[in-house]
């Protein structure tokens, strides 16, 4: 199993989502980031003060998936996270010792392939 780790642009959300789902990636947390890299730094006015802007908005998507899965999850977030300019962010992949469901104990690979919902949700 791997942790895939992926920066984007804010803007890029919707068609990420999008791609990740037509290639049946349900499965994804998204958080805010801030964060610098090969961009350069945006200055201008505020209230009469110059101010720099060093870090921008980013978000940070996580998926867990099998080892088979990986090369075609970076397609789909490649092709819709692009736009050919500095700053479309990164992608990188780590080693997943172990997953566990919490709702049911489920474990490793087992815990990755969706299970039926209960019949009663609490």
């Amino acid at each position: 199993m791997k942790v895939l780790t992926a920066i984007i642009r804010p803007g890029r959300l919707s068609a990420v989502l999008a791609a990740l789902d037509r290639a049946n990636f349900s499965r994804v947390t998204v958080t805010q980031a801030l964060g610098r890299g090969s961009e350069p730094a945006l200055s201008g006015f505020y209230r009469g003060t110059r101010v720099e802007l060093r870090f921008r908005e980013r978000l940070r998507l996580e998926i867990v998936l099998a080892d088979a899965q990986v090369d075609r999850a970076v397609a789909a977030i490649r092709t819709a996270a692009a736009t050919n300019t500095p700053g479309d962010g990164n992608i990188w992949i780590q080693p997943v010792a172990d997953f566990v469901r919490i709702r049911d104990g489920a474990r490793g690979g087992d815990a990755l392939m969706p299970a039926g919902l209960p019949e009663t949700i609490p």
